[in-house]
């Protein structure tokens, strides 16, 4: 049985993951790559665009990695 790999991209903030916003705005990160939110690595960047942008707003360095999710249908 073959698996189907897929790459995708998640956002570092210094050695964490961002995971997301709470309700106030304030950035949510992950400790694991398993806790954070995941962007598939289409041609256009138009989900992770304002998410970067919204970080740099905020005074974070974002840095983008890219991550290999196997058995991604």
């Amino acid at each position: 049985m073959s698996t189907a790999a897929t790459t995708a991209r998640a956002v570092m903030i210094g050695d964490r993951f961002f995971c997301g916003f709470n309700r106030s705005g304030a950035v949510r990160t992950a400790w694991c790559i398993a806790g954070a939110r995941l962007f598939q690595a289409r041609g256009t960047d138009h989900e992770i665009d304002p998410v970067l942008s919204r970080l740099e707003k905020a005074r974070k360095r974002p840095a983008i990695v890219t991550v290999t999710v196997e058995g991604a249908r």
